[in-house]
């Protein structure tokens, strides 16, 4: 009877800890994101309906326009929220499907909740990518210009030299 009672045990202890680990989800590092790379993420489940959080934590080194772009199958109440660990703030959320968000540099976590579908293999598949922010562009394509009208300039002043200098009198 004693073992009996301590298989039971086991067996409900093992069934929390299943339960436990199962509702702690899945946790990806991506770690420091380069702009104008992409990073990928997948998460499967077979197990029964169930509420689910899995994350995907990242580093941006510099500002920039984060966009990202969640598929799921044989998942209900798809939902993706981004937090600014850094500073301990919300940045915000969608229901699922694509987003885009203007970060500064720091340490960020996209969460993704949502509920198993039973029967069938549940997924979540994805992309983070991070783009120069609108601002940098305008910056880089200024600073071309003025090169150009830099680089004009000295031409033109050095045709203008050569010229005065083989005109004879």
């Amino acid at each position: 009877m004693n073992k009996a009672v301590g298989v039971t045990l086991g067996a409900l202890f093992g069934l929390g800890a299943a339960a436990v680990s199962s509702a702690a989800g899945n946790t990806d590092t991506l770690g420091k994101l380069n702009v104008d790379q992409t990073y990928y993420f997948a998460f499967n489940s077979n197990r029964p309906p169930a509420a689910f959080t899995d994350n995907v934590d990242f580093t941006l080194t510099s500002a920039a326009d984060l966009i990202e772009s969640v598929a799921s199958g044989g998942v209900k109440l798809l939902d993706v929220t981004l937090f600014d660990i850094t500073t301990g703030t919300f940045v915000g959320a969608n229901g699922g499907g694509s987003g885009s968000f203007d970060l500064a540099p720091g340490k960020y976590d996209l969460e993704i909740t949502g509920k198993t579908s039973p029967g069938t293999l549940s997924s979540i598949s994805g992309n983070i990518a991070a783009v120069p922010e609108p601002a940098t562009w305008v910056l880089m394509l200024g600073g071309v210009g003025v090169l150009t009208l830099v680089q004009r300039r000295r031409r033109n002043s050095k045709i203008e030299g050569q010229q005065v200098g083989t005109t004879f009198a």
